[in-house]
């Protein structure tokens, strides 16, 4: 048979142009030939579903015009999920380093999700794995799907709507 993207949308009328009506596609090279209609098109769901992590606040910081640091944005969330992420113990050991601890707790407390993380960062926790999975599941797992960011300097709140944090400036504000 022909490949999928030659068979005509609508139902064939049959072999030699009679009739048939059995809901099946006609052969645009072949009249002869009567293939099944193809299948409809398979919903996929969105390669980035929607949801701002931990991860992505610990690196957002304030960028309005006379805001020396802007960090770190403090976070209120009006509804927050937990997604099941597979642990990569290697990849949290190497982000730890990276995060700027104090904003983590903070963040994860502000919505109820510490999860037993300690206030200070202890450098021989880093090889713990019950301590690892813990931070896996604060930075990957714990997600902000309604809420709003708040620069500590100037009090301009961005909202995060969908999952998504807009962080976009108004023209006096840049």
């Amino acid at each position: 048979p022909p490949p999928p993207e030659r068979l005509s949308a609508a139902p064939g009328p049959g072999p030699g142009g009679r009739g048939g009506g059995d809901g099946r596609s006609r052969c645009v090279w072949c009249p002869r030939h009567h293939h099944p209609p193809p299948p409809p098109p398979t919903p996929r769901p969105h390669p980035f579903p929607a949801a701002m992590k931990l991860l992505t606040h610990n690196l957002l910081s304030s960028r309005v015009r006379g805001v020396n640091g802007g960090f770190p944005l403090a976070l209120q969330a009006s509804e927050v999920k937990i997604n099941s992420v597979d642990f990569n113990q290697e990849f949290i050991a190497r982000m730890i380093p990276k995060m700027e601890w104090a904003a983590l707790v903070g963040a994860a407390e502000s919505i109820g999700h510490r999860n037993g993380l300690p206030q200070e960062l202890d450098p021989e926790l880093e090889s713990n794995t019950d301590f690892l999975q813990k931070v896996h599941h604060v930075l990957l797992e714990v997600e902000v799907v309604e809420g709003v960011l708040k620069c500590p300097e100037s009090g301009r709140e961005f909202p995060i709507s969908k999952g998504i944090p807009n962080m976009l400036l108004t023209e006096d504000e840049v």
